[in-house]
C-alpha cells in the first residue's frame, strides 16, 4: 500500500534547463563558441551519470562531465570551473513546472510527503521563499544531509525515516535514471517521469526499469491510484 510520495526536484517539479542547463551552455560558449545547446542536451544522460554519489565535489564532477562533453582542454575546463563558481547564483533560479503547484496540492490530502533532491539546503530555502506550496513537504532531503547522493539509496532511507514510513510503502518519483536506480535500491516503488527532455533521457530511463514511466507530472496522479490498487493486500 502506497503511503509516501518521494520527490525529487531538479526537472522533477522546476524546469531543469531554467536552472543549471542553459547557464552552463552560456558559460560554456563564452569558451567555446561552436558549441550548441542541444549538443549538451543531447549528452544530458551521460553527463548526469557521472555526477551523482559521494556529495563532496558534486558540481566540480557536474561541470568536468560537461567540459569534456563540449570538447575542452584542462586549460579550458579551469576556465570554465572558475567562471561558474563565480556565477553559483545563478544556478539557483526556480522555474517550476506549469503543473506543479497543482500536482502537489492534489495529492497532499492522500500522502505524505517529501522532497528527495542533490540539490543544496540553500536552493531549496530559495524555492520555498519564492513559491509557498514548495512548503508542502513533511520532511526534506538535500545533499547537505548526506554523505551520498542519488543514485545512492542514503537520500531515499533518509527521506522515508524521516517521514516513519517503510521503503516498501513509499514510491520514489523522478526525471533521471538516478532517482529510479535509488528508490530500488532503498525499496521503494519508482516512477519516472519524462517531461520537456524526454528526448534525450526515454532510453536511459527505460533501461533503468522504473515501476511507471509518465510522459509528465500531470500524468502523476491517476498513476498512483493504479499503482495503488496494484499494490493494494487484496491484489497481492
Amino acid at each position: 500500500m502506497v503511503q509516501a510520495l518521494l520527490f525529487d526536484f531538479d526537472g522533477t517539479l522546476i524546469d531543469l534547463e531554467e536552472r543549471w542547463i542553459i547557464p552552463l551552455f552560456e558559460a560554456v560558449r563564452e569558451i567555446k563558441r561552436d558549441i550548441d545547446l542541444e549538443s549538451i542536451e543531447q549528452n544530458l544522460g551521460i553527463i548526469l551519470e557521472k555526477t551523482g554519489g559521494n556529495t563532496n565535489f558534486l558540481v566540480v564532477k557536474a561541470i568536468w562531465a560537461i567540459s569534456r562533453i563540449a570538447g575542452l582542454n584542462t586549460f579550458q575546463s579551469m576556465r570554465l570551473l572558475l567562471k561558474l563558481m563565480r556565477r553559483k547564483n545563478q544556478f539557483r533560479k526556480i522555474v517550476p513546472l506549469e503543473s506543479a503547484e497543482r500536482v502537489l496540492g492534489q495529492l497532499r490530502n492522500e500522502f505524505d510527503m517529501a522532497l528527495v533532491t542533490s540539490a543544496s539546503s540553500k536552493t531549496v530555502e530559495a524555492a520555498i521563499s519564492q513559491y509557498n506550496f514548495f512548503g508542502i513537504f513533511d520532511a526534506v532531503v538535500t545533499r547537505d544531509d548526506v554523505e551520498n547522493a542519488k543514485p545512492d539509496p542514503e537520500p531515499v532511507l533518509l527521506a522515508c525515516k524521516k517521514l516513519g514510513v517503510d521503503p516498501s510503502q513509499a514510491v520514489m518519483i523522478g526525471d533521471l535514471p538516478g532517482d529510479v536506480e535509488a528508490g530500488k535500491m532503498a525499496g521503494t516503488s519508482t516512477i519516472a517521469i519524462l517531461g520537456k527532455l524526454g528526448q534525450y533521457t526515454r532510453d536511459y530511463l527505460e533501461k533503468s526499469q522504473p515501476d511507471l514511466l509518465l510522459d509528465s507530472l500531470e500524468d502523476l496522479p491517476q498513476a498512483l491510484k493504479e499503482l495503488t490498487i496494484a499494490t493494494s493486500p487484496s491484489n497481492q
